[in-house]
């Protein structure tokens, strides 16, 4: 049975503004690495996703119960909580950090490779906000084909998802996440009471 699989990584880890100055990018770089990816003390971010990756393509790791024997295409999605890691550029820094932590692989088209029997989606950087839209959005297409589509839109991820999001926006595929809207309108409510019904 061939398999479609998304491998999922969270990081919830903040930046400051004043570590992305243009003054301090060797130390930006190192920061970045040290919180996604691999570096001198740890293996974070994409360095986790890519080391799970290695696992199944060299069929040493297929799941407790050998789950992903089947697999033969992986979407590798890193979750970010600060919105300041969806800016333009960080999915290419993702994406170059990704292909160097996984192990012998092939470039096959723009924004996949070939590593053993698996197809590779490039990774796919989404924030907090990314995914509350995508919650409802999804209902009428999958979650997968939402990602496939935004891989052609941008294959070396130099384009943030939100601005995916944002081109797709005008075709009514997106839509307000119903439990931020009803939280919102609670609140203006309780606002408009206090300033109004007196």
């Amino acid at each position: 049975m061939s398999m479609i699989w998304c491998s999922f990584e969270v990081k919830a880890v903040w930046g400051r503004e004043s570590d992305l100055s243009p003054e301090r990018s060797d130390a930006l770089l190192d920061l970045l690495r040290r919180r996604f990816s691999v570096s001198e003390d740890a293996v974070k971010g994409v360095g986790q996703l890519a080391r799970v990756i290695t696992a199944i393509a060299g069929r040493r790791w297929l799941g407790p119960k050998n789950e992903f024997a089947g697999v033969q295409k992986i979407f590798s999605v890193m979750v970010v909580h600060d919105r300041l890691y969806g800016s333009p550029g960080f999915g290419a820094f993702v994406l170059d950090e990704f292909r160097r932590a996984l192990a012998r692989h092939v470039p096959s088209r723009l924004g996949e490779f070939t590593c053993g029997h698996l197809t590779i989606v490039a990774p796919i950087v989404l924030t907090a906000e990314d995914l509350e839209l995508l919650e409802v959005s999804t209902e009428r297409t999958g979650f997968r084909d939402v990602l496939a589509e935004y891989s052609r839109f941008s294959p070396d991820r130099m384009s943030p998802f939100s601005a995916f999001l944002a081109e797709i926006f005008a075709s009514g595929r997106v839509f307000a996440n119903r439990a931020l809207a009803a939280t919102s309108m609670d609140v203006l409510n309780r606002a408009m009471q206090r300033l109004f019904d007196r």
